[in-house]
């Protein structure tokens, strides 16, 4: 069923990453609050979002992408943390 609104949206993605008992939710939680804590806003887009507003959970199938509001100094801290763009 399709989210009819934003805060449809909303819950379903919160479901997602906090109440989600999946290995994956539980693995993104960990990211989060190991190398997200620092910024003032994080933003969830792209397929999750997507996914989530389509159908729920059940279709999502790939990776997260966020967006985060910082200076390109802390941008860049957590490029370096997270070993960004390194690859397999």
């Amino acid at each position: 069923m399709v989210a009819t609104d934003v805060h449809g949206l909303k819950r379903r993605l919160d479901a997602f990453v906090w109440t989600n008992r999946s290995t994956e939710a539980a693995l993104l939680r960990s990211l989060l609050d190991e190398h997200f804590g620092s910024f003032d806003r994080i933003g969830m887009v792209g397929g999750l979002v997507r996914d989530l507003a389509r159908g729920g959970r059940a279709p999502f199938k790939s990776d997260v992408d966020l967006v985060v509001e910082g200076s390109a100094a802390d941008v860049e801290a957590l490029a370096v943390r997270v070993a960004a763009g390194s690859g397999p």
